[in-house]
């Protein structure tokens, strides 16, 4: 059983999710997106995750980088209720971006999809900071080697 969790502020929204994917046969856990968020993540290792843009004191955006500092392989969709506001989930290391209706169709295709993906569709635009360094390090090591001989 795929287990998904739902971050948002509201806990009527988180409720209706559970609910709704339960439904679907999936595993449902919860967050307001507080501070214990990450720790709930590396302890219940969710196959994919729901994130609201406004957490209230928090952003969503602010959340999903401190996800991906540990986290990159888990897929993220980002929730809004504000159509208005466009965004390509690419550019901030998301699957997907989904508008808040009270149709669900819409965001259980989405959720199918990026659970079906075979890898998220940033992986090989963003690295870490470790990889970083090691990717610059490893060249100045080479070239200095082969000023050596």
């Amino acid at each position: 059983m795929k287990r998904v969790l739902v971050i948002d502020a509201d806990p009527s929204i988180r409720l209706l999710y559970q609910e709704e994917l339960v439904e679907e046969g999936y595993e449902v856990i919860s967050s307001d997106g507080g501070n214990g968020v990450l720790r709930l993540i590396a302890e219940q290792r969710p196959d994919l995750i729901l994130l609201e843009l406004k957490l209230g004191s928090r952003n969503g955006l602010d959340v999903l980088q401190d996800i991906r500092k540990d986290s990159w392989s888990i897929p993220v969709i980002l929730l809004t209720a504000h159509p208005a506001f466009k965004l390509d989930p690419k550019s901030v290391s998301a699957h997907a971006y989904v508008t808040k209706t009270s149709d669900m169709t819409g965001l259980k295709q989405q959720i199918e999809k990026c659970l079906n993906a075979p890898d998220p569709p940033y992986k090989n635009v963003i690295i870490t900071a470790k990889e970083s360094r090691a990717a610059a390090v490893k060249p100045a090591v080479q070239l200095s080697m082969r000023f050596d001989e």
